[in-house]
Parts: C-alpha cells; structure tokens; sequence
C-alpha cells in the first residue's frame, strides 16, 4: 500500500496553483498516481485545464472540478 503525505502533496498543488507555468515540469516527476485520492483528483484537473491552454486559479478550479461532479469528492470549495 502506497503510504502518502498530505502536506507535502497540498504544496505542490498550492505551487501549482499559484504558479502554473511549472506545470510542465512538475509533471515530467510528479503523476496523478503519486497523490492520495483528493490531491489526485485535483491534480488531474490542472492537467486537463493545462492541456486545454487553460489559464486557472483557485475558483475556476473549484468551477471545472463541480462541472465534471467532483467537487464534493475533494471536500469542496475550502479544500481548493
């Protein structure tokens, strides 16, 4: 069983988030695979929006993620 650590999972995704150009690179180490469920769930949707040339801060993440049915699977709006 993959052991996993919030906190350090929450600063990538914080940096990701505050800082989405590195994205890219972040992602050449980091995969979805590698977060517990939530952080996945959020990683995975700055993947897509990025893919997409999406620009995203904290609100239209919380938007994509409730339009795809999985904001209640990360605990909402506060966790983003």
């Amino acid at each position: 069983m993959q052991q996993y650590d919030e906190e350090v999972e929450q600063i990538v995704i914080g940096s990701l988030i505050q800082n989405p150009k590195v994205f890219p690179e972040v992602s050449e180490i980091v995969k979805g695979e590698d977060f517990s469920e939530k952080n996945r769930l959020l990683f995975e949707a700055i993947a897509e929006l990025t893919d997409q040339n999406e620009n995203y801060d904290e609100l239209i993440l919380a938007s994509y993620l409730k339009e795809k049915g999985l904001l209640d699977k990360i605990g909402g709006r506060s966790y983003v």
